[in-house]
């Protein structure tokens, strides 16, 4: 991975995170129809607040995120946009497995 810093007028900052997400109750409904909704949805997410995702992969039961993010959102903030995000949208297309 190429090093990128975030330069500003006041600082300069490479914050990255990985971020690990579980289903509800650990259940298995990660097929890739689903991963593939996830995948749209939190690209746009993190393209409007400025976060960068660097990678994005899913296990069945879990969902594993590296992202790279500026120093003037929180991390629970860009975690809360992101999961909110993602599950109007998986929910709002109806899978059978969701």
């Amino acid at each position: 991975m190429k090093k990128r810093y975030r330069r500003r007028s006041h600082g300069v900052s490479m914050l990255h995170a990985h971020i690990v997400t579980c289903t509800k109750s650990r259940r298995r409904v990660m097929t890739q129809r689903v991963f593939d909704a996830l995948r749209k949805s939190m690209r746009k997410t993190a393209a409007a607040l400025g976060v960068d995702l660097v990678a994005l992969e899913a296990e069945g039961d879990h969902l594993h995120m590296m992202i790279e993010y500026p120093p003037t959102l929180s991390l629970g903030e860009i975690v809360r946009r992101l999961k909110g995000a993602s599950s109007r949208a998986v929910r709002s297309m109806r899978f059978p497995e969701v």
